[in-house]
């Protein structure tokens, strides 16, 4: 769903980064979380309620794997999940991000 904004080998560099990323999660796994996140920014969500409304989006829902999650679900992944996932995010995109404003 988000191919076009995350490099496809996003998600392997993670995993071998960020030992045991996943290792104990359920149901709410890393990058379901982002792409979460993703649609939420790009939603202008204000709300971790508006964020697990968005998954009555069958599309949406469908293109993440994920049928529904609550918002306390969704907070407790926040917590626990590292920081150094986001940063890897942040340099895996800069350079991208950079191109794209240098061009008229």
């Amino acid at each position: 769903m988000l191919g076009p904004i995350l490099p496809q080998n996003l998600w392997q560099k993670i995993s071998h980064e960020v030992e045991f990323v996943d290792k104990y999660v359920k149901k709410l796994k890393t990058v379901q979380l982002v792409q979460l996140v993703i649609n939420a920014e790009m939603g202008q969500y204000s709300s971790l309620a508006e964020i697990s409304n968005s998954l009555t989006e069958d599309a949406f829902a469908k293109a993440i794997h994920l049928e529904s999650i609550s918002t306390s679900q969704i907070s407790r992944r926040f917590r626990e999940m590292s920081t150094d996932v986001a940063g890897i995010i942040h340099l895996e995109n800069q350079p991208r991000v950079n191109l794209r404003m240098k061009m008229p």
